[in-house]
């Protein structure tokens, strides 16, 4: 792939090294092969870092999340970490974590992602130092954003009446535009509207964080995804 598009540059920029039959020149000595011009360690510093996101990235913050839950637990009496759709995967063993379908994709859908972009990250890395440092920043910064939207309700009592107030205006909204309806007091469901608007559609591509909620301090759940919601 390398010497083609140095071959079709050549060609573009009529480098003198191309004339003739259109091959390039070799160097004295007979040449090296470009894969020689590779930096092993920081390809594969690269696709580590790419891997950890895809594959352990869950996990660790699910356990996080958890951990912080049962703290949070014992200083909020209110709160049950049994009815808390958002840590109980924590419960659910490593294999769910690594491959359950709503736990952040498909397994196929990993794999994919395993090999392609991976074997991109690893030669754009190993090639170039800027690719590599490309690659840190955006798989770090996706991952804390990533962490703090999973943990961050649970540091404190504090956090998680923000995020439940927030989660009951959120609710307040979608009432007042249709999307949901109160069948009891203190539970919602969605209505055909919200399945076909826009919000919808991108919530539902958006990251599977976005997908399920917690409990609120009352008992109930809500799934962002879903079909019904308490607070």
């Amino acid at each position: 792939i390398i010497k083609s598009f140095t071959y079709l540059a050549g060609i573009k920029s009529k480098d003198p090294a191309f004339a003739g039959d259109g091959l390039p020149v070799a160097p004295e000595g007979g040449g090296e092969s470009d894969l020689s011009d590779l930096n092993v360690p920081r390809g594969l510093t690269g696709l580590f870092v790419f891997y950890f996101c895809l594959w352990l990235l869950r996990p660790f913050a699910a356990g996080t999340a958890l951990a912080r839950a049962r703290r949070l637990a014992l200083d909020y009496p209110t709160y049950r970490v049994e009815a808390d759709k958002n840590v109980n995967f924590g419960k659910a063993g490593f294999r769910h974590l690594f491959f359950g379908q709503s736990m952040g994709g498909s397994l196929f859908l990993r794999l994919f992602f395993t090999i392609n972009p991976g074997v991109f990250i690893f030669f754009g890395g190993a090639l170039h130092a800027l690719g590599l440092a490309a690659v840190l920043i955006v798989c770090l910064l996706a991952a804390l954003a990533y962490y703090r939207a999973l943990t961050s309700r649970y540091v404190s009592r504090e956090s998680y009446e923000k995020y439940v107030a927030k989660m009951r205006r959120r609710n307040a909204r979608l009432v007042q535009k249709g999307y949901m309806k109160e069948k009891a007091p203190g539970e919602f469901e969605y209505t055909p509207a919200w399945y076909s608007s826009s919000e919808y559609r991108s919530s539902s591509s958006s990251s599977s964080s976005s997908s399920s909620s917690s409990s609120s301090s009352g008992g109930g759940s809500s799934g962002g995804g879903g079909s019904s919601s308490s607070w």
